[in-house]
């Protein structure tokens, strides 16, 4: 079947306002957690709780698309952390101060994680987790799992040129499969939910222009 890759470059400058009344409130600058909130069918009211561990600011959170009780996130200092319950986290991996930038669940037990240069594979939830055979250079983004395909864009240290890699195994084994020049970083990778021969490479425009390539 042939793919078509859809890349688009948006520059969005959004200032907003949001007072989120039904938080609870932090105790100490110092405490971060991960907000998590439960609701009833048909109520328009929410309560939230916080949850997690105290461990600074965290920065990513991934969910196993089998099992919304199994969570990993990452916090201030490189640090991974999982839940197997969604109240208690357990530290599994020190990325030795480089904090993670994506944390992403490509099938159930199957998870990626990512930092700058690297890419980190678990094949059992999060206990054991292994380096990538591919060596990247600073990866941008990285899609969603769509029956077990997973696209990355990694810039190649070379001015305005990034390479987009695939993966047919949920991100265990990649494949260059081109080289795109002359954009900024593709910070956002999507399917067409309605059409998943598209993939969409989403990148921000030094002038707000919008640049549509279909190969």
């Amino acid at each position: 079947m042939r793919r078509f890759f859809v890349f688009i470059s948006i520059i969005v400058c959004i200032t907003t306002s949001i007072a989120f009344a039904g938080f609870p409130k932090i105790a100490s600058p110092q405490r971060y957690n991960i907000l998590v909130h439960s609701f009833t069918e048909g109520r328009t009211d929410f309560t939230w709780d916080w949850v997690g561990p105290e461990a600074g600011i965290m920065w990513r959170i991934g969910i196993d698309p089998a099992n919304n009780n199994l969570a990993l996130a990452t916090s201030d200092g490189g640090h991974l952390w999982r839940t197997v319950d969604g109240t208690s986290w357990i530290l599994v991996q020190d990325f030795r101060y480089s904090n993670p930038n994506i944390v992403l669940y490509t099938a159930p037990d199957t998870a990626l994680v990512v930092r700058n240069d690297s890419l980190f594979y678990t094949p059992d939830g999060g206990n054991n987790w292994y380096p990538s055979s591919t060596s990247f250079f600073d990866i941008d983004g990285l899609s969603e799992q769509v029956n077990n395909i997973v696209y990355l864009s990694d810039h190649t240290g070379i001015s305005d040129a990034h390479a987009i890699y695939r993966s047919a195994d949920c991100g265990f084994t990649w494949t260059l499969i081109d080289t795109i020049f002359n954009h900024e970083k593709f910070f956002c990778i999507r399917f067409d939910p309605s059409n998943d021969s598209i993939i969409y490479f989403a990148a921000r425009a030094d002038q707000g222009s919008v640049d549509t390539t279909v190969i």
